[in-house]
């Protein structure tokens, strides 16, 4: 799953609006637009931000499926 997936995914769970979310954030619903259909990213202070809000890790919230990747684990 891609992060405009997740993040659409776990606004929609909280029942809260673009608007909502945006103002949660200090940004404007027209970011929380651009995130969700893939015109744009945050960077990675709103990536913390996000990950805070929605109590999840930035690796789940970028949409990785296991925290620990396969190449680290062969350089070990």
């Amino acid at each position: 799953m891609d992060f405009k997936t997740r993040l659409k995914e776990l606004r929609k769970e909280l029942n809260l609006t673009q608007e909502i979310l945006a103002k949660d954030l200090n940004v404007l619903s027209s970011k929380v637009s651009d995130w969700e259909k893939g015109r744009g990213r945050p960077d990675i202070e709103m990536l913390k931000q996000l990950s805070d809000y929605f109590m999840v890790s930035i690796d789940f919230l970028v949409g990785r499926e296991y925290t620990v990747c396969e190449n680290c684990k062969k350089r070990i």
